[in-house]
């Protein structure tokens, strides 16, 4: 006689005595009970609440990662640009200068200074935007560049914030201890915000991830995360609402298509 798994419909040979007893699907690896025709999944229950609960998770670390990208956006971005425009407006108004007793050639800086540190904020600005906007839209794959042009930013300028030392602090120089104050000083800060941005792709992942699942196309939200339109990658067969289908990687596979592809399957396993 053959059983087959409620999951992945595939077939295994048993034998009579073993109706009733568990055993494991050789293919997609979940658990049932053997009967006669269809076995019953034991995990089903348990496997829809794993997917609400795996969707509403991402959706939540989606939204720390947005917000987080927004306000760092404002906030430490944003400040830096206004910081270079307002010591740029200063160092060049001779008169406030020496009106407050300072000498305006000490303050001149070559126009690639003040090039370069607007270009390096106007980078991370960029990669800020395309991290958030990504997150938005679920591209993993551009979440995954995002993310790794706002680790270069942070941690560039964490660098830049822990070796930038006064005048007479280069003069004098640091003791160890000194330069362990500092380093403790900045890096918590940005292991902070890249902790909290870094939510954004966890959450994506997890949404992307919740694949290889039977369900009703109008389920499909509430059990397996987003699907890409609502037809067959295979044939380009639309599946209406009432239909069963299958979702893989966040594409539909039509039951025709499925079983034609597992049989595949099955025949290069044997």
């Amino acid at each position: 006689m053959k059983t087959a798994c409620p999951k992945c419909q595939a077939n295994d040979k048993t034998k009579e005595e073993n109706i009733g007893q568990k055993t494991k699907c050789w293919r997609c690896g979940e658990w049932y009970t053997i009967a006669e025709g269809e076995g019953t999944l034991l995990s089903q229950q348990k496997q829809k609440d794993r997917g609400q609960t795996t969707v509403i998770r991402g959706r939540v670390q989606m939204s720390i990662g947005i917000v987080v990208g927004i306000l760092l956006l404002f906030s430490s971005v944003g400040g830096e640009i206004l910081s270079v425009y307002t010591e740029y407006t200063i160092t060049h108004n001779q008169e406030l200068l020496i009106s407050l007793g300072h000498d305006p050639a000490n303050f001149q800086q070559s126009p690639f200074y003040w090039i370069g540190r607007l270009t390096f904020h106007t980078f991370g600005l960029v990669a800020i935007l395309v991290y958030v906007i990504s997150v938005a839209l679920k591209r993993l794959k551009v979440v995954k560049v995002g993310f790794l042009l706002c680790l270069i930013y942070f941690m560039t300028q964490a660098y830049g914030n822990i070796t930038n030392l006064s005048q007479e602090e280069q003069v004098r120089g640091l003791t160890f201890g000194a330069w362990v104050a500092i380093t403790i000083l900045w890096l918590p800060r940005y292991a902070v915000e890249l902790g909290l941005l870094i939510q954004g792709w966890l959450g994506v992942r997890k949404r992307m991830s919740n694949s290889g699942h039977w369900f009703l196309r109008s389920q499909g939200r509430k059990y397996a995360g987003e699907v890409k339109g609502d037809k067959c990658k295979i044939c380009d067969k639309k599946i209406s609402e009432s239909e069963k289908a299958y979702i893989e990687d966040g594409e539909l596979l039509c039951t025709e298509c499925e079983r034609k592809t597992a049989k595949s399957q099955d025949n290069q396993k044997q």
